[in-house]
């Protein structure tokens, strides 16, 4: 994003991750299956050392540690050896998907089954509270679209942040969107096709905005956050780093994503796509929240408003990061979680 070609030689930081923490929960990448059994009994014996125990099952019941096999490009889960593993004085199980921070990671990884979970979690709060507040003519139209901006769109949007949504992805979230918008203005499907009801007149008789901008803003709040991390976070080499490994063969899976993306929101909103350029500009949190909720330039404060206090410059650096062809994801309850 910073526009330096990954056969740069300078300015460029090469590191791998191995591990991610959070709480009382990490991750863990292996390469290998061995690597895997190696690396998990010595952290169950390490941690117990200091009165600390990671969770293990038995043979016949699962555990909360779970270990996940995430096939290289063109294999699939039955090409791995996805059997039970002991670990300490039990036993430790291999899932498909599991369900970390609210957001549902799949060996695939795809935002589909987390989409899906989302849409079916947002449809059953717009269900709970349809009698009493979104079909309630007691409500006015603003207040109903009120109500569901603070209760049901932070429900859907839940983790959007960091989704790699692709055209049937991004109709999954809009056709569910769009459904709980005519409910609240009382307008069947029929009468949409007779009388040519737009989304947008629906949407501005309840004062929300199109799906699209909801996303767009969630995104930019999330990048200017991350821009304004030190070098030293690891969100922040995330983001201008590329793997140092020779491209397989086929299309790119990102390449017709990008519209719905960082780079696709910072167009969208009249940013530069360059991370050397847009992070000047993410460095005045005032300036960045009006990008973020979309005011207009022409409400900014002047020129000379602004110049008087300089934006700090961040530099552009570039990194690699280690090849992650094919590798094993090591976790409980989402990652490996320890107990006293």
């Amino acid at each position: 994003m910073n526009g330096v070609r990954p056969g740069t030689k300078r300015g460029v930081e090469r590191f791998n991750i191995w591990a991610s923490l959070f709480a009382d929960d990490c991750a863990c990448l292996f390469n290998t299956r061995a690597d895997l059994v190696t690396g998990a009994n010595y952290m169950y014996h390490h941690f117990r050392r200091f009165g600390l125990l990671i969770h293990v099952g038995t043979e016949s019941t699962k555990s909360k540690t779970e270990a996940m096999y995430l096939p290289a490009r063109g294999d699939t889960q039955e090409s791995g050896d996805t059997s039970n593993f002991v670990m300490g004085p039990g036993h430790a199980h291999f899932t498909d998907n599991f369900k970390y921070l609210g957001n549902i990671i799949s060996s695939d990884l795809t935002s589909e089954l987390d989409i899906k979970k989302r849409v079916g979690a947002m449809t059953g709060a717009f269900a709970a509270l349809k009698r009493d507040i979104f079909k309630n003519r007691r409500i006015c139209l603003k207040t109903r679209g009120k109500f569901f901006a603070a209760l049901c769109l932070p429900i859907l949007l839940f983790g959007c942040e960091c989704w790699c949504l692709t055209e049937k992805l991004f109709s999954m979230i809009s056709t569910a969107f769009r459904k709980a918008v005519r409910m609240m203005c009382g307008v069947r499907w029929g009468q949409v096709i007779k009388h040519r009801i737009t989304t947008n007149s629906l949407l501005e008789r309840l004062g929300l905005k199109p799906i699209r901008q909801y996303i767009d803003s969630r995104i930019l709040r999330w990048t200017g956050h991350v821009a304004r991390m030190p070098w030293r976070r690891l969100p922040r080499k995330l983001i201008t780093s590329w793997v140092d490994h020779k491209r397989p063969r086929g299309r790119p899976p990102t390449s017709y994503v990008i519209a719905y993306t960082t780079q696709g929101a910072l167009k969208r909103n009249g940013l530069p796509v360059r991370y050397s350029e847009f992070s000047p500009i993410a460095q005045d949190r005032a300036v960045w929240r009006r990008h973020v909720h979309g005011v207009p330039a022409a409400t900014a404060p002047p020129a000379a408003a602004t110049a008087a206090r300089p934006l700090p410059l961040s530099a552009a650096h570039v990194n690699h990061t280690g090849n992650t062809d094919q590798s094993s994801f090591f976790n409980n309850g989402g990652w490996v979680h320890t107990q006293q």
